[in-house]
């Protein structure tokens, strides 16, 4: 298990709310950038929304554990 950190057991609930943070908050970014008007992009792809939900999801749980 070279790389990988282990929660310990007082660190999981402030897991959990970052991860259920992290996917509200992309989830709705993405309703938001959904009901845009089209302007030179076009719709978005399944690979885009699944893509931006990652990085969201990531960058809000890293901002929260530190």
């Amino acid at each position: 298990m070279v790389g990988r950190r282990r929660l310990s057991f007082d660190q999981v609930p402030n897991f959990i709310i970052a991860h259920n943070m992290a996917i509200s908050t992309a989830i709705t970014k993405i309703a938001v950038s959904a009901s845009e008007p089209l302007r030179d992009r076009e719709r978005p792809t399944f690979d885009w929304i699944r893509d931006l939900a990652i990085r969201d999801a990531a960058e809000t749980a890293i901002a929260s554990s530190l």
